[in-house]
């Protein structure tokens, strides 16, 4: 085996060690217990049927979950959020969107950081909340 192809094989065998390190470093997103997990789906179930009240009842079930992690607070907020915009309930969904994007930034998986942010950024310049917009436009 010449140099060439030895510096060849090692470069190759460290890029494909050094991706496979990444991807097993690559983080899931959290997931959600299992009552918050059943209450959401309740919500998006009876969204799908057009009935408003049961899909926001659902929401408070979520929300009288004991033992929430951050991450079901977030997912729950983002729900609610979707709710009241189709309700258009707007001042609702600016409490639900700003509650979402206040969330500390370690809860939020970095694919679902620019929606929770462009959604909390656009809601608090609707509500006229011009300190929150800015913290979010970061």
């Amino acid at each position: 085996m010449n140099s060439k192809t030895f510096r060849a094989a090692l470069t190759a065998a460290l890029l494909l060690g050094a991706s496979g390190a990444v991807y097993a470093q690559t983080a899931r997103p959290p997931k959600l217990t299992v009552a918050v997990q059943k209450a959401l789906v309740e919500a998006q179930t009876a969204n799908k049927k057009a009935d408003m009240p049961a899909a926001m009842a659902a929401i408070e079930k979520a929300r009288a979950v004991s033992g929430r992690t951050p991450y079901d607070d977030l997912q729950i907020n983002r729900y609610a959020m979707s709710l009241s915009v189709q309700a258009k309930d707007l001042a609702a969904a600016a409490v639900a969107g700003e509650a979402a994007a206040d969330t500390d930034p370690a809860v939020i998986p970095d694919a679902e950081k620019g929606p929770v942010y462009t959604a909390g950024l656009q809601l608090a310049l609707n509500a006229k909340h011009y300190d929150k917009a800015a913290k979010y436009a970061k």
